[in-house]
């Protein structure tokens, strides 16, 4: 734990290492929990401390389809971590998929995005599509099935093509094993999906 700020950083870290390929008999969105760990941790101003964690959470012998979520607030976006266990060309066997949505809204477009695989690193190059857009956010991870959305700040708009076709195609949106057949409409009778920060839409 580094701690970067003049103030003293503390409260609680939750850990979870999931495998991300289990039955749908067994698991929400192929998520089965394998291990937990949560402890406490205070760190001074411009300080560290290492913490160990439990061996069942420093590996697993499924480093393809596992990975380590870590919780807690002021970490990472969304105040979350994932760990993976393999590199990217040993875990990647095939492209990551996702849907996208677009729509319009005043002062730009939303395009949210939801994971049917792991994805690491999701960004959306709206520059491509526009050289003054900018976007809430990059470089954004998603489990299998949870969603995110981009809010895009752009007066674009194209005539003729839909906003879902020039918004969410690639490469304006790309991530780790992201591909130009990876992106699918997505399917609106879906049910609930959920979001990095565990909540329901």
């Amino acid at each position: 734990m580094v701690n970067d700020s003049a103030q003293r950083w503390n409260g609680t870290v939750s850990l979870e290492r999931l495998r991300t390929d289990a039955s749908p008999e067994t698991a929400t969105h192929g998520l089965y929990i394998e291990a937990t760990h949560q402890f406490e941790f205070d760190v001074a101003p411009r300080g560290k401390t290492e913490i160990p964690l439990p061996q069942d959470l420093q590996q697993t012998d499924q480093p393809q389809s596992d990975v380590l979520v870590v919780r807690s607030e002021g970490i990472g976006f969304g105040d979350r971590i994932l760990h993976l266990y393999a590199e990217d060309k040993d875990r990647i066997t095939e492209p990551a998929r996702i849907t996208a949505r677009c729509a319009r809204v005043r002062g730009g477009v939303e395009v949210t995005v939801t994971a049917q695989t792991i994805v690491r690193d999701l960004v959306l190059q709206a520059d491509r599509i526009d050289p003054a857009a900018t976007v809430s956010e990059q470089c954004v991870s998603l489990l299998p099935g949870e969603s995110h959305t981009f809010r895009i700040t752009s007066a674009f708009a194209p005539e003729g093509t839909s906003e879902t076709d020039v918004w969410c195609r690639y490469p304006v949106l790309q991530g780790v094993g992201i591909r130009e057949d990876s992106i699918l409409l997505p399917d609106l009778h879906k049910a609930e999906i959920l979001t990095p920060e565990g909540t329901r839409w």
